[in-house]
């Protein structure tokens, strides 16, 4: 008789802790300003203002702080700071680091440019690991760390977060540095690593223990007339996503005629595209919610950011979009973040920052 007693004990445990969060998009503009959004119908719930231009934003993993990406005081970018969303105070971060890597093993927190998994509260600085990559890819339950180099050469490097060791290095076919970047995204606990090389794409799968990368899958994805430009892979619900990134300096519409947008979804096993999801709009951003239902999407016009964008969200399985709104001309960046329900902000909250 005791099951049930402990059954129900755990489930009201997990409602609780359920409730004592919430997920919100922070959509953060250079002028500024930080917008917090709520998924159901894209409209603000309040807003952080800042007296220096914001970049990047990110979530410390208990949704109780945030990091970004500030301009410096003589307005150079950029150098990241801790928005501590209980006290409402702001502190600018030692930015000698590029990467901080610590492991409790359970969680990976890491320092980069991309604000992913990011939380310094646990960090030993004395036995911090300097990593070099221009992309680092934490598994779910942060053990392993795959990253991806590609500057003299283009290596997938596999580390035992909790050992802090180098376990596996990769060289990735089909890649060239500063030409043909390999990107991954973890799929529960699979990784996958993704190279277009002209009209045809491979897709491999790759597992701490993986003795060699192998041939790989190909797939089946022509970019149009010329080669596909900077693009990222996102997964999340055993779905799996490839889009490529607008208005930045690879955006192709530069040299190129009627360039498709929007997102193909892949299947992994055999390489097949299931769908092209959205293909009249460019994105700059795209997040997949964590059922892998709903994509979030930030729209762009022209590749300089001379025309305003749209905030989207897209239903993932048949590309119908469920919710726009227009954003002011600016450069934006989107984030899906997990808050505390205590403290997400319900109005405009001003920080000021201190000479750096």
């Amino acid at each position: 008789m005791r099951y049930p007693c402990s059954l129900l004990i755990l489930s009201f445990l997990a409602h609780a802790c359920a409730e004592d969060t919430e997920n919100v998009l922070l959509v953060a503009r250079r002028a500024g300003r930080i917008e917090v959004i709520d998924l159901d119908h894209l409209a603000n719930v309040g807003s952080l203002t800042f007296d220096r231009s914001v970049e990047r934003v990110g979530t410390s993993a208990d949704g109780r702080k945030l990091y970004i990406e500030l301009s410096t005081s003589d307005g150079g970018c950029c150098g990241p700071s801790e928005v501590d969303l209980e006290t409402r105070k702001i502190s600018r971060l030692d930015d000698r680091w590029r990467y901080l890597l610590a492991s409790n093993g359970t969680s990976t927190w890491i320092r980069w440019n991309n604000f992913q998994d990011f939380d310094t509260s646990l960090i030993d600085r004395k036995s911090a690991v300097y990593l070099g990559y221009e992309r680092l890819y934490p598994s779910p339950e942060g053990r392993w760390l795959f990253g991806v180099g590609n500057w003299q050469e283009s290596v997938l490097d596999i580390f035992d977060a909790s050992a802090r060791r180098l376990v596996r290095r990769f060289p990735v076919p089909g890649a060239k540095p500063s030409q043909i970047w390999p990107v991954g995204a973890w799929m529960e606990d699979r990784f996958l690593l993704y190279v277009q090389a002209g009209s045809t794409g491979t897709l491999w799968e790759i597992g701490p223990q993986t003795p060699e990368m192998g041939l790989g899958t190909p797939v089946a994805l022509n970019p149009g007339s010329c080669r596909l430009g900077d693009h990222e892979l996102i997964a999340a619900g055993g779905r799996l996503f490839l889009f490529e990134i607008f208005r930045s300096t690879l955006d192709r519409r530069r040299f190129c005629d009627a360039v498709p947008g929007g997102a193909y979804r892949i299947e992994p096993s055999t390489g097949a595209v299931l769908h092209h999801v959205a293909p009249l709009l460019h994105f700059w951003g795209l997040i997949l919610s964590p059922d892998g239902r709903v994509l979030y999407g930030l729209d762009v016009g022209d590749p300089d950011w001379q025309t305003t964008a749209r905030l989207v969200k897209i239903d993932a399985e048949n590309g119908s979009i469920l919710g726009e709104r227009l954003l002011d001309k600016d450069v934006w960046h989107l984030t899906l973040a997990r808050l505390r329900k205590s403290l997400v902000p319900h109005e405009t909250v001003a920080f000021v920052t201190a000479p750096h």
